[in-house]
């Protein structure tokens, strides 16, 4: 599979909108286990992604680098456009982290394969109809 998509776009030339296209980072729901637990489900690009577990457990604070040795039996699989890792390691205790945050690429892909099953038990939340003055900001 590529890791890009080419996407149909329109650009503004100045004059008028012309249709093109452009290549963007092809993104998928990633769901990773640890110790057989939900640690996390994250959209993002799938390659490499024994490096993207293990720099998530140490970016996170779930590991310390020197922990990274136990870490053993990486396996990867791509069920119905969601890949899932499972790893195993030392164990964790999970009550000082929050399985549930949803961890987002910058770019965004809500039409994403399976961004269903990432949001689908997610709480609704209510706008904020705050009135923001702008010229305050800008100062």
């Amino acid at each position: 599979m590529t890791q890009n998509v080419k996407i149909p776009i329109s650009r503004w030339d100045g004059n008028k909108t012309v249709i093109s296209s452009d290549k963007l980072a092809r993104e998928s729901l990633i769901v990773m286990y640890y110790n057989d637990v939900i640690l996390s489900r994250l959209l993002g690009t799938p390659s490499d992604v024994r490096e993207l577990f293990i720099g998530h457990l140490l970016s996170e604070g779930y590991l310390k680098k020197s922990q990274i040795l136990e870490l053993a039996n990486f396996e990867s699989t791509l069920e119905s456009g969601i890949h899932k890792l499972f790893l195993e390691g030392p164990k964790i205790d999970f009550k000082n982290f929050n399985q549930e945050r949803i961890i987002s690429s910058s770019c965004g892909a809500c039409d994403s394969d399976g961004l269903e099953e990432l949001i689908h038990d997610l709480p609704i939340l209510e706008p904020d109809t705050s009135v923001v003055d702008l010229d305050k900001i800008v100062d």
